[in-house]
Parts: structure tokens; C-alpha cells; sequence
């Protein structure tokens, strides 16, 4: 018989009691610290949303005052309208306004006359100009009337107050010659394999410019058509320098009233995003397509693809250094960058940029005018969208770029969307047709 100090000895019921009862605190124990894990992790996600939608909330507020204008737009600054007809959010898109020029009395008229008008509604406006010293720059100042303070657009007191404007002149040196004279020359075209045939080889003839800036022919040159270096180096300079102050960069020239309120809508409305390649306005096909006239847009990353694959980073033809104008370079690099140029049509098929005059664009129609068309105009009719619409029905209400606009007649069209000013004497400057045309611009202008 075992008894004493130390009591019974369990028996193995007892015993297998016990482990069960171990493993069951064992499993609660495991479950609780998972239920625990569990729970600080949810309030660790919760609290981490409400931190980063705080954020959010916090870093759309300071973009709404960040950007030029576009707290000033009032309803049309904040809405758009889709190609269907639907109210769609605008994303504020900033539009920097790149304009090449020359230093000449009658281009700084038309810088004075931008500055007056559609040039303070860009995001950012600069003017590039040949120059000795790369980066170089001043200020271009002008006085002008203010401009009006809402959507509005109703005569009130402050447009009447004077206000200073003024932008950034930016050189461009080149390097190609300054004075140049055309000669003539012969090319030999290289016979093609046909069939296992050889086509004969031709003989055409061209012209090109001669670098005469230091030679006996100076007195007949004149200034050479450096266009494209001037563009590559303008978007290089751009690229560097102004990357992150826009999110379209727009090609404007001096002739040309351009509206940037209708640029953000219509990117709105497409659904474009500047972090993907966007090149666009009126598309010509004739020397490869690329797109030509008053101006043309860029998403920022179809900049940044310009940028690094032109002059010294050139490894395509297509991107090197050339003579003549930029279109055809232009198209032709980022086409070997994988961007397409997009033509820029409102939804009943009509032009949003204007090549012609106003008035070619609303009178003409190749169907009744072949002979001026052959005559004149058979580089556009001939290569242009053939879906584009022509006469009274040729250009959209809400237009992005209007071609060869004087000053005198860049105000007048100012003063007629903003109602500014006296329109007695406005009627000299536009034909009918033209006026007919404003008038239904002027119902959907916003700033």
C-alpha cells in the first residue's frame, strides 16, 4: 500500500486529461494571438487609409492653388464635356505655351499682342529667339488691360484697370549657317530591285543651301531655314529645364490665336494623360505623317521621347540634325519613337487647328474649287485627313488654334470673347463668313 507525504499517483486517465486540457489552452492561446494580430493589423490599415486619404485630400488642395488659372475658370474650369455628351471631372491639365520667334520690331509686336490676350491664359509662356548664348533670357513686359475675373465674362469694373504681363525670351544658338544661298544640284537615285529586275536608274534635280556667310555671294544670301535645329534644341532646352512645369507643351506661332482652355477640355475629353505619348493638331500626309501649320501639342512624355532622341542623341536619320522646317523631322523621330500623330476633330468631325486663314477654311470647298485648289491649295486638300469637312461646317466651336491672325486682329477677337472694349470698329478686320464664325466661338470661349 503506497500512501504518505506525497498522496496517489495520478492514473492514466488522469494523466491523458491533463495533455488534452494542455493542447486545448495551447490552440485558445495560438487563436487568441492570431485573433489579436488580426485586429492591431486592421486598425493599423485603417489608420494608415485615413493618413493617406488625408493626404491626398491635403495634396489636391494645394494643387487647385498651385496651378495658373485654374482656380479662376469657374465652371467651365472645372467640367468638360466628353465626345458623348457626358459631364466628365477636367484633371486641371497645365499647358505651357512654347513660342519660336525672331528679335525683330514686327515679331515683338506680336509678342506684345499674344501677352494682351490668349498668351496670359497659358500655364507657362515663354518666346525662343536665335542667339549667340544658349539659355540666355530677359523679360518682355507689356501693359494691358485686366482680365476678366470670371467665367462669366460680363463687362465689369476691374477690366478696365491696367496690368502688367510679361514672359521669358529664351535664346536658342545654332549651329547651322546664318546666311545661305540656293543652288542647284543632281541627286542620283539609287535603281530599285523589281522582280528581280533592275528599274533604271534617274536623274533628278535640287536645290540646296549653301553656307555663303563669309563668302563673295553674302550679298544674295538670306537667312538660312535653320527651323528644325532651332525646334530640336527649343524642346531640348525645355525638356531640361521646364520638364515639370506642365503637363502639354504646345509649339504656338507668332500668327496664331490659340486658346488653352480648349486644349485642357479636349485632352480632358479624349481621355489623354500626359505620362503617355500624345502628338496632335492637323496631320498632313505628304512627306511621311507628322503634323503641320499653326501649331501642334505634345504630351510630356512625347517631349521627353523628342528631347532624348534628337541633335547629339540622334541614333535614327529621322532625329539627326537636318536643313528646312521641322514638320517632317518632327513626325518622322517620334514615329521611330513609337508616336503617332493623331489628327484633333470635335465629335461632328470638324477641325480644332486651323492651317489656312479663317476665311480659306470657311470658303473653300474642293469639290467646287478644283482649279484654285490645284493652283493653290493642293498641299492641304490633297494631303489632309479626307474625312475633314469643308466650308461653313469645316471648323468646330471650340477651336485650339486659329492660323495667320494679325495683331491688331488678335485683340479685336479678344475683345469680342471677353467683351471687352468698343466693337464698332471690328468689322474692317473680319469678313462676314469670319464673323459669323467668331460669334459661335465666342458662346463657348472660357478662360
Amino acid at each position: 500500500m503506497r500512501n504518505g507525504s506525497h498522496g496517489q499517483q495520478p492514473t492514466g486517465t488522469t494523466r491523458r486529461k491533463r495533455r488534452r486540457s494542455v493542447r486545448l489552452n495551447v490552440v485558445t492561446a495560438v487563436v487568441l494571438g492570431i485573433a489579436i494580430v488580426a485586429t492591431v493589423s486592421t486598425v493599423s490599415v485603417i489608420h494608415s487609409s485615413v493618413e493617406s486619404a488625408s493626404r491626398y485630400i491635403i495634396s489636391g488642395i494645394g494643387l487647385y492653388y498651385s496651378y495658373p488659372y485654374v482656380g479662376r475658370h469657374g465652371g467651365d474650369g472645372d467640367r468638360s464635356i466628353d465626345n458623348d455628351g457626358s459631364s466628365i471631372k477636367n484633371t486641371r491639365h497645365r499647358v505651357y505655351c512654347m513660342v519660336p520667334t525672331m528679335d525683330s520690331d514686327s515679331e515683338k509686336a506680336k509678342w506684345t499682342a499674344i501677352l494682351e490676350t490668349w498668351g496670359r491664359h497659358c500655364d507657362v509662356l515663354r518666346f525662343f529667339v536665335d542667339g549667340d548664348e544658349q539659355g540666355a533670357w530677359y523679360y518682355w513686359n507689356a501693359t494691358v488691360r485686366a482680365a476678366p475675373s470670371s467665367s462669366s465674362l460680363g463687362d465689369n469694373d476691374d477690366n478696365e484697370k491696367a496690368t502688367h504681363v510679361r514672359a521669358k525670351v529664351i535664346q536658342i544658338r545654332t549651329l547651322r549657317p546664318r546666311l545661305c544661298e540656293s543652288k542647284p544640284i543632281v541627286a542620283f537615285s539609287l535603281p530599285k530591285a523589281k522582280n528581280n529586275l533592275r528599274e533604271p536608274q534617274t536623274v533628278r534635280a535640287k536645290t540646296a543651301s549653301v553656307d555663303v556667310s563669309h563668302g563673295a555671294d553674302k550679298a544674295k544670301a538670306k537667312p538660312c531655314r535653320n527651323i528644325w535645329e532651332k525646334v530640336w534644341r527649343t524642346w531640348q532646352y525645355v525638356d531640361e529645364h521646364d520638364a515639370d512645369e506642365a503637363d502639354w507643351y504646345v509649339k504656338v506661332d507668332t500668327d496664331t490665336f490659340f486658346f488653352p482652355q480648349n486644349l485642357r477640355d479636349y485632352v480632358a475629353s479624349m481621355r489623354y494623360q500626359p505620362s503617355d505619348p500624345y502628338y496632335f493638331g492637323h496631320q498632313l500626309r505628304h512627306a511621311g505623317p507628322m503634323i503641320a501649320g499653326s501649331s501642334s501639342a505634345f504630351s510630356r512624355e512625347a517631349l521627353r521621347r523628342l528631347a532624348a532622341s534628337t541633335g547629339s542623341n540622334a541614333t535614327d536619320k529621322r532625329c539627326a540634325d537636318g536643313h528646312g522646317v521641322e514638320e517632317p523631322f518632327v513626325g518622322g523621330c517620334l514615329y521611330s519613337k513609337g508616336v503617332v500623330p493623331r489628327d484633333a476633330f470635335d465629335e461632328r468631325g470638324r477641325e480644332k487647328f486651323m492651317v489656312l486663314t479663317l476665311g480659306e477654311h470657311l470658303t473653300i470647298v474642293p469639290s467646287k474649287d478644283i482649279r484654285l485648289v490645284k493652283k493653290y491649295y493642293e498641299w492641304y486638300f490633297g494631303f489632309g485627313n479626307p474625312q475633314t469637312n469643308w466650308g461653313k461646317d469645316c471648323c468646330s466651336d471650340r477651336p485650339i488654334a486659329l492660323h495667320r491672325i494679325q495683331p491688331d486682329q488678335m485683340r479685336a477677337m479678344y475683345s469680342l470673347f471677353t467683351q471687352q472694349g468698343n466693337h464698332s470698329d471690328d468689322r474692317g478686320k473680319f469678313m462676314d463668313v469670319e464673323r459669323e464664325y467668331l460669334s459661335t466661338v465666342k458662346s463657348g470661349f472660357s478662360i
